[in-house]
């Protein structure tokens, strides 16, 4: 058996006696009750005084709990925070019993970040309103009330580069942490394609007679501590980065990205004052700093949207009607637009690419362009996509409402 880190603590009582404490055991109840993973998850979800998140990585300051049981494509993540800053933390909770469990919750939170890594912030918003139950921006609520001097560009952009980058604080959060935790850095050796920090926290629970329980949080120094302080992993291999190697800490956008920034920003802003569609009822997007806004469609915008972007790198523009990855409705509404589809490509002048792969549904429409700072080029794209979501919007959202308004009556 391996030896507890934690010598057993004693409470020393007003009275003047020693209480010694006993360890709260897994799913064992006490007068505290039930020690399990939602109660710790519970716990962690309060005010995060329980996370040491400054002894993994002082970045990280001020954590604002966002939502638990976050949806994602690899499945629900456990618990979501953001710092002020637009730092995203996530959290996975598991009270150990074996080495097989180390490795798959391991596998888990790598999971969740490459699949968060492919979100935009209006995908992050929108799985959080849908976990919180909340109305409008939830992340930036949060936010505002840590800090109601706010920047809220500089807020969005900062979290919409935390999503593209990958760069995330992942942490692993349970009781009984101890041996074979070495494994663990081995496995992250061999897994991932993103730049994160990742930690282990231990926290012991002890019962405190007629008084409640006693959490003790530590970072786990001997093992990911030193062996991780970061994680760097590079496709298509990947390392740890030791204590003493050098790490890029500034989180200020390189001069290119803070140029496309820009771009974007004034090129979104611009297109959506003159834009104007057939179909009055159709909610506007909003401008981003990022490469696509977002027109929601029924039967809510979590469900479906409609999408204008750029995409540089293969000089491409294009236009989207998507649905959430795994959707009943996606999938339903996808066949039935498709047993439309003669009908649907004469109403839209054009046939679009429709796509069915992996729980994703797509019709898309892309244009490829040849010099982007060319003043004539952007004024072709600006009528491609005027055109375009034009036509989507008529051709599609009627059909969409049809099927929403048929789904809420059966």
């Amino acid at each position: 058996m391996t030896a507890s880190p934690y010598s057993q603590p004693v409470l020393l009582t007003t009275q003047g006696d020693a209480v010694p404490l006993q360890r709260a055991s897994f799913e064992q109840s006490s007068a505290a009750g039930a020690f399990t993973e939602d109660w710790l998850q519970a716990q962690l979800f309060r005010p995060p005084l329980l996370l040491p998140v400054e002894d993994v990585d002082p970045a990280y300051r001020q954590l604002l709990p966002v939502c638990r049981e976050l949806n994602t494509p690899a499945g629900p993540l456990d618990i979501l925070y953001v710092t002020p800053q637009g730092r995203l933390v996530v959290v996975e909770t598991k009270l150990w019993r074996n080495p097989e469990v180390r490795r798959k919750v391991v596998a888990q939170v790598l999971d969740y970040a490459k699949e968060l890594a492919q979100w935009e912030y209006e995908d992050l918003m929108r799985e959080v309103l849908r976990a919180t139950g909340e109305k409008g921006d939830a992340l930036l609520e949060r936010a505002r009330q840590a800090d109601p001097d706010l920047d809220e560009a500089r807020f969005i952009d900062n979290v919409s580069r935390t999503l593209r980058t990958g760069r995330f604080l992942l942490l692993i959060v349970g009781d009984g942490i101890r041996e074979g935790v070495g494994a663990l850095a081995e496995f992250l050796d061999r897994y991932g394609s993103l730049d994160f920090t990742f930690g282990l926290v231990e926290i012991a629970v002890f019962d405190v007679p007629g008084a409640g329980r006693l959490l003790h949080p530590r970072v786990l120094a001997k093992t990911l501590t030193i062996r991780r302080s970061v994680v760097i992993l590079e496709p298509p291999g990947v390392r740890l980065q030791h204590a003493g190697e050098s790490q890029e800490q500034s989180d200020e956008p390189d001069p290119e990205a803070a140029r496309r920034q820009a771009f974007y920003e004034g090129f979104w802003t611009r297109f959506l004052a003159e834009l104007k569609l057939d179909d009055l009822s159709q909610p506007p997007a909003r401008p981003t700093r990022t490469e696509n806004i977002f027109f929601p469609m029924p039967p809510s915008s979590s469900e479906a949207w409609l999408s204008a972007y750029f995409a540089q790198s293969r000089k491409q523009v294009g236009v989207y009607l998507r649905f959430l990855k795994d959707s009943a409705f996606g999938k339903s509404a996808y066949e039935a637009l498709l047993a439309e589809r003669d009908a649907i490509e004469q109403e839209l002048g054009f046939a679009p690419e429709w796509s069915a792969k992996d729980g994703r549904f797509s019709v898309a429409m892309r244009r490829s362009y040849t010099d982007l700072d060319s003043a004539a080029t952007q004024r072709e794209i600006v009528g491609f996509f005027a055109d375009s979501i034009n036509r989507f919007v008529n051709a599609f959202r009627p059909r969409l409402e049809r099927m929403a308004r048929g789904l809420g009556e059966g």
